[in-house]
């Protein structure tokens, strides 16, 4: 593993910043008035790794020695994905009473994988909001194909999906993921009956735009190299698969299977989970319409349809 490390004044603000991957920054410790003893801190993780463990030392000497923080909660420990406005809850008055002096100072250690390949699983913590529709720790199976023209790696379940489909046909909440719009990264979680967020669709999108990388929720919930496959790519998966339909599509190494969709006039209704399977391209086929892989029992294919609809999305990586 390798680490990432900042360090500050218990009653001051220090940013450091060092490591390939990942960086601190904005880092601010406070003890309550109140007479608890609790030491909040604060901080900023930004990386290119989806998470992070993240922990917390005291020194009383300056320097000389540190000792692992036990008694905090928050964002501490293992998972923790990159983000602003982090918070860590330290009870300093429990775990280490009246030993407070001028030479206390608080680090913060980061640990990231030194190496990833293809083929493990991606652990990913999403946090609810302007990508994820709710918190949700997700392992993501991967596999290393040529299906796409190119070796690449694919994720072997749909984005915020908690498990990879059990079969073509599958019509379960937790193999389906999650849906978005086209060139939009606000994902939506829908049980069969409720979708989460339930304000902010656009029943309207009408822009003369592909899918944005700024936009790729791939991008944004996975790191910089994933994003959503091209129309050519998602053609040389069908041709190269031999695909005649989602038995195929299920059967190959992406086991990509019939998730369903959710209707552009608001979104609120969900179609044909475990009957059909949409999943978006980056490209467009006109101001209104964008491109997606096409699965069901009988057909597969590429096709375009209106970018206000909620469908699946698979992720690639380079």
């Amino acid at each position: 593993m390798k680490k990432i490390l900042a360090s500050m004044a218990i009653l001051l603000t220090a940013s450091l910043t060092f490591a390939q991957s990942g960086t601190f920054s904005n880092i601010t410790s406070s003890q309550r008035s109140d007479g608890s003893g609790i030491v909040d801190i604060y901080y900023d993780l930004s990386g290119t790794e989806p998470s992070y463990s993240v922990y917390s030392e005291v020194t009383f000497d300056g320097g000389s020695n540190y000792l692992l923080l036990t008694g905090v909660s928050g964002d501490a420990g293992d998972n923790i994905a990159p983000g602003t406005g982090k918070h860590i809850v330290w009870n300093f008055g429990a775990e280490y009473a009246n030993q407070h002096n001028d030479m206390t100072q608080i680090r913060l250690t980061g640990s990231f994988p030194e190496a990833w390949n293809c083929g493990q699983p991606l652990m990913v913590e999403h946090s609810a909001g302007i990508v994820a529709p709710v918190n949700k720790t997700v392992s993501y199976g991967t596999a290393s194909t040529n299906l796409s023209g190119q070796e690449k790696c694919w994720i072997t379940q749909n984005l915020g999906a908690g498990q990879q489909a059990s079969s073509p046909s599958d019509n379960t909440e937790a193999a389906a993921g999650w849906y978005w719009q086209f060139n939009r990264k606000q994902g939506y979680s829908h049980d069969g009956s409720v979708r989460t967020p339930s304000s902010s669709w656009n029943d309207n999108i009408t822009e003369n735009a592909g899918w944005a990388p700024g936009q790729d929720p791939c991008r944004v919930l996975l790191g910089n190299d994933w994003r959503i496959p091209t129309k050519s790519e998602w053609e040389n998966v069908d041709n190269n698969g031999g695909w005649d339909d989602y038995y195929d599509s299920y059967n190959s190494v992406l086991k990509l299977h019939a998730a369903g969709y959710l209707d552009a006039s608001n979104g609120s209704n969900l179609y044909y989970r475990g009957v059909l399977g949409h999943y978006w391209s980056a490209n467009q086929e006109s101001n209104s319409d964008g491109y997606y892989m096409y699965i069901k029992d009988s057909s597969s294919h590429t096709d375009h349809g209106n970018k206000a609809y909620g469908y699946s999305v698979r992720c690639i990586k380079d």
